[in-house]
């Protein structure tokens, strides 16, 4: 029995049920906002469509309250979350290595106003992501060839430099 073709099978069967699933509630959310924005249509059309009373005295004007939220829901939230993502496993990294990157990176003019914590973590992660490509790659130990094996130390090497 080919132990490998079982896994492999279901790590896809359990990634299918789980888009099913992410479908399911994207599906439902998106007719939960439909009807709730209906809501706000349907009033909308009545505030304009319907007669106006002209009223007896002076409408006094009123305060514009300013806007209390700025940017985009996805640099509010994931981005967001990634900072402090990176500012956490920045903490783990070696003093003398911050104060030498950091002199580094104000040399280069602060891109993307990188801390020397957050460009470490941003390089562990990317580390991380090649070991996972290389694993990809040489998951099955049946055909294993001098050519995988090479991609997949090539990434790591990319990866880490």
């Amino acid at each position: 029995m080919n132990f490998n073709l079982i896994d492999s099978n279901l790590f896809f069967m359990i990634l299918r049920v789980l888009l099913i699933i992410l479908g399911i509630g994207l599906v439902i959310y998106g007719i939960i906002t439909w009807l709730k924005r209906a809501n706000k249509v349907s009033a909308r059309l009545e505030q304009f469509v319907s007669t106006k009373v002209q009223p007896t005295s002076v409408p006094t004007a009123s305060r514009i309250i300013p806007r209390e939220i700025s940017g985009s829901l996805f640099s509010r939230t994931i981005i967001s979350w990634f900072h402090d993502f990176l500012h956490l496993m920045g903490r783990f990294t070696p003093e003398k290595l911050t104060i030498d990157m950091e002199h580094k990176l104000t040399v280069a003019g602060k891109p993307s106003n990188l801390r020397a914590g957050d460009f470490f973590a941003i390089r562990i992660l990317v580390l991380l992501a090649g070991i996972i490509f290389a694993f990809f790659v040489n998951r099955n130990f049946n055909t294993i060839n001098k050519t995988s094996v090479l991609v997949g130390l090539l990434m790591i090497g990319i990866c880490l430099a």
